[in-house]
């Protein structure tokens, strides 16, 4: 799509940048249960948010595994994590958004700093988690072991994700 590839070029600064984003987000989308658009969509979102270029993918992985997970769209959850990263730190509003959605994040944060979810919530209200502590807790939850790991790929072996990728127009 020549509006898609315009954007990723304004956002990226590069043409061979965004045709190499392009590429690479039709690769992973073959092997995810997400369409082509979402996973560009997301991408812009994330761009726009100040996440680099080289960290997208790695980026869309997390929040896809957790998408799959929750069964929420990855766009909404993309929107959630760069809004977090632009303000440096998750407030009370983004962990209701995120366990709304199926996340379990106040367990998450309470086993990461050894605190209650009561704590959290507290932790939340002042400013005390970070960004990175976001990233932290879709890093574990995501990992071997988590309770999202390798969600994209199990679900894209499933019959409905395997007629989600066949009917990716990219392929």
């Amino acid at each position: 799509n020549e509006t898609t590839a315009a954007s990723f070029t304004v956002m990226l600064k590069s043409g061979e940048a965004a045709e190499k984003m392009l590429a690479d987000l039709a690769e992973f989308g073959a092997s995810t249960p997400f369409q082509l658009p979402e996973l560009e969509q997301s991408a812009r979102t994330l761009l726009s948010f100040g996440v680099a270029g080289d960290q997208i993918l790695p980026t869309l992985k997390s929040i896809g595994d957790v998408a799959a997970g929750t069964q929420q769209p990855i766009t909404e959850l993309a929107a959630i994590f760069g809004k977090a990263r632009a303000a440096g730190r998750v407030m009370t509003d983004d962990l209701n958004q995120l366990a709304e959605r199926g996340i379990p994040v106040y367990d998450l944060f309470a086993k990461q700093f050894g605190i209650t979810t009561d704590e959290v919530r507290k932790f939340a209200e002042t400013g005390r988690i970070s960004f990175a502590n976001l990233e932290q807790a879709f890093t574990d939850v995501t990992s071997e072991g988590g309770l999202f790991f390798n969600m994209m790929k199990t679900q894209s072996e499933t019959t409905a994700g395997a007629r989600a990728n066949q009917e990716d127009p990219t392929d």
